[in-house]
């Protein structure tokens, strides 16, 4: 097994928030810290892909306009 450090993320929600996220996660998730953390982590994921596309998509737009100013 792997040894995982736990840190403590605290969430500050109003009972309506958080009545509405028990909902979502009621009878799939074993509890709502796993609903949110899963759905947290799908979430992180996207957003670091959209980065990563509009880095790359700069870097694309500077090689070209390098390679149109210099020749």
């Amino acid at each position: 097994s792997i040894n995982q450090e736990i840190s403590r993320f605290t969430l500050n929600l109003s009972k309506q928030q958080k009545g509405f996220l028990k909902g979502a996660a009621f009878g799939r998730f074993k509890n709502l810290t796993d609903f949110v953390m899963l759905s947290v982590q799908k979430r992180a994921k996207q957003v670091i892909e959209e980065n990563q596309e509009t880095i790359d998509s700069n870097q694309d737009a500077d090689i070209f306009i390098d390679a149109v100013l210099t020749h």
